[in-house]
């Protein structure tokens, strides 16, 4: 497989323009390797993800976390100096969806509800709006010119007849290049108005659904544990006499715990609560710290079978992360 046709299937799930603005998804380290014949998944691009793609011979190795936040020059010999090394010398791809695919709560991300059988879900952080628009043609826009502006990414209707196209609804972006498009086309003399629609939310941070059947508190934590094969954690606050709603952010999500509370969660789940984060949690409901890790590991699992179905001719690798947090 073309290696920009796998980016295209990995951007259907992972959309780049999810990405929150300090982000670092996309594309960290390109090759010259055009045919892609095998591609890793992890959690994270450790020394230990290196070796292990490597010696199945990976092209391409997609990753949750990149590289980098703040991406800089190899200027001293240090661990990013030698996994850069290391990429470069086997002309291997890294790819890294963060937080383009946090933000899609369709995607894998929503593994767990999955396994909780949550309904109703929503996101608990909105994610971008995007501008929907529609562009009138008067009189139609002839066929020959109309056909290939129809196949456009980010058009959603449109209305024709033999005489033309009558209208296009379209996401702001692609509307601005099918006015640069018509304004270059001196054949056609008609008149293009535009129409403001609506607006569609593209995305979220953190879900919320509701169980199909009220759990316990106690029957609910022993659920939650088998699903993600732990048997510790952390608890903030007081324990609610049912739990049927239920909220969660993989990795740290903290701040949204707030908004989970406030969108009447009984429970909220994530990893990496600080102090002072979980005294003023303590007093809004309960909250259960999994860690940093096994939320996002079972996430990028998902990802990897799903990419496993659709890929084709191409051989796909799950390389297990590694909790750097033990228990004594």
């Amino acid at each position: 497989m073309l290696v920009d046709e796998l980016i295209e299937i990995i951007e259907e799930v992972a959309p780049l323009d999810l990405a929150l603005g300090w982000d670092q998804s996309g594309v960290l380290v390109a090759s010259p390797l055009r045919e892609i014949k095998k591609i890793a998944l992890a959690l994270d691009p450790t020394f230990k993800t290196l070796n292990k793609a490597l010696e199945l011979g990976v092209d391409f190795l997609l990753t949750h976390h990149p590289l980098a936040l703040k991406p800089r020059f190899p200027n001293k010999i240090d661990g990013y100096y030698h996994l850069l090394q290391g990429l470069l010398e086997a002309k291997m791809w890294l790819y890294a969806a963060h937080t383009s695919l946090d933000a899609n709560i369709k995607g894998p991300v929503g593994w767990l509800a999955s396994s909780l059988g949550l309904t109703n879900i929503a996101s608990l952080q909105p994610g971008k709006s995007e501008q929907i628009w529609r562009i009138h043609f008067s009189p139609p826009l002839p066929l020959k010119r109309a056909g290939f502006l129809k196949e456009l990414k980010g058009v959603l209707a449109s209305s024709e007849d033999e005489r033309g196209v009558h209208y296009l609804d379209i996401y702001a972006p692609a509307r601005d290049f099918v006015l640069e498009q018509i304004n270059l086309w001196e054949d056609f003399k008609g008149l293009v108005s535009l129409y403001p629609l609506s607006s569609k939310e593209k995305g979220g941070l953190g879900l919320i659904g509701d169980l199909p059947l009220p759990f316990s508190p106690a029957e609910f934590l022993n659920r939650l544990k088998d699903i993600l094969e732990i048997t510790c954690l952390r608890e903030v606050g007081g324990l609610p006499r049912v739990v049927e709603r239920v909220a969660y952010c993989p990795g740290s999500g903290a701040d949204l715990g707030f908004s989970a509370f406030k969108q009447g969660a009984d429970v909220y789940i994530t990893g990496d609560v600080k102090y002072h984060q979980a005294q003023e949690l303590a007093e809004r409901g309960w909250v259960l710290d999994v860690g940093h890790f096994i939320l996002e590991e079972k996430m990028m699992f998902s990802f990897y079978n799903y990419l496993k179905q659709k890929l084709d001719g191409v051989e796909v690798f799950f390389i297990e992360g590694e909790d750097p947090f033990g228990f004594i």
